[in-house]
């Protein structure tokens, strides 16, 4: 840094899906679609196939609208394409990001699970007698949460009856060692959207859950159909942080990248502490 004015902001996201933009062509006036109706050239691409980078370039001039930047996901993660982004990042503290000669500072990337790819934004503020500058920006990937696995039961064990509510417990044990870093989220493959999350145990004590809070001003009406979406959102629960021990909070969505509906139960930082190696501590939950 040269002079006192200038400054480095530096924000991230991440997605599920390589390319942020979407791609359509011209139906008609104002009306687009994804998709594309009928072959190109001899047999490509299929019919009804979504419209990519190699089909748009391709396009007849009139039928290729302005490229657009793939939405971010909102209040539930159906952003009307397979895969998403979130949204930008807040900027991180320039000074708490560098490191130290010993290896330590740096910051925690607030990334949600299971994304595949991450973009660095970096903006430069700088004035005719400050300047900054970036040698290079290096980021590290942890290891696994629980390297040594997680045993699980499902009971009861009999066929459930079709057509039928049924109440099933699944009890989980985590096998962790003591440099892991521990896991603050389980997700479980449910059938529909409607499961629901009776009650949580850590080592047979109940824990209590987290409702979002809608702002105030809302009407009743529109308090409950905000609440209903937050119960389906996954952005909700990735940004959600939970310190305290006994609470949790818990969405049923569908799962963009496998097509699955699940249910994700999130915690503080469970670690080695809390099961330790020979003990019978484990967590229950009814569904």
């Amino acid at each position: 840094i040269d002079g006192t004015n200038s400054n480095i902001e530096v924000r991230v996201r991440s997605g599920t899906s390589l390319d942020t933009r979407v791609y359509q062509r011209k139906v008609g006036r104002g009306v687009f679609s994804q998709f594309t109706d009928l072959p190109i050239t001899a047999d490509w691409p299929a019919s009804g196939s979504r419209v990519d980078a190699f089909t748009y370039v391709v396009l007849p001039g009139l039928e290729r609208p302005r490229v657009v930047d793939l939405p971010p996901n909102r209040l539930s993660d159906q952003d009307g394409i397979r895969g998403g982004w979130t949204a930008w990042s807040s900027p991180f503290d320039f000074s708490s990001g560098l490191v130290q000669p010993d290896g330590s500072g740096g910051v925690r990337l607030p990334l949600p699970p299971l994304h595949r790819y991450i973009q660095f934004r970096i903006d430069f503020a700088s004035t005719e007698t400050s300047g900054i500058s970036l040698d290079y920006l290096e980021f590290d990937f942890a290891e696994p949460l629980v390297t040594r696995g997680v045993l699980a039961e499902i009971f009861p064990d009999t066929t459930a009856r079709l057509g039928l509510a049924s109440a099933f417990e699944y009890v989980l044990k985590p096998l962790i060692d003591a440099d892991d870093l521990g896991f603050n989220r389980i997700d479980i493959a449910v059938p529909s959207l409607d499961a629901r999350l009776d009650s949580l145990l850590v080592d047979d004590l109940a824990w209590t859950p987290i409702d979002p809070v809608f702002p105030a001003g809302l009407s009743e009406a529109a308090g409950a159909r905000l609440l209903e979406e937050l119960r389906h959102s996954t952005t909700w629960l990735d940004t959600l942080s939970i310190t305290e021990s006994g609470r949790f909070a818990s969405v049923t969505f569908l799962d963009s990248i496998s097509g699955l509906t699940k249910m994700g139960i999130k915690t503080r930082i469970l670690s080695a502490a809390d099961f330790p190696r020979g003990s019978e501590k484990d967590i229950q939950l009814a569904l």
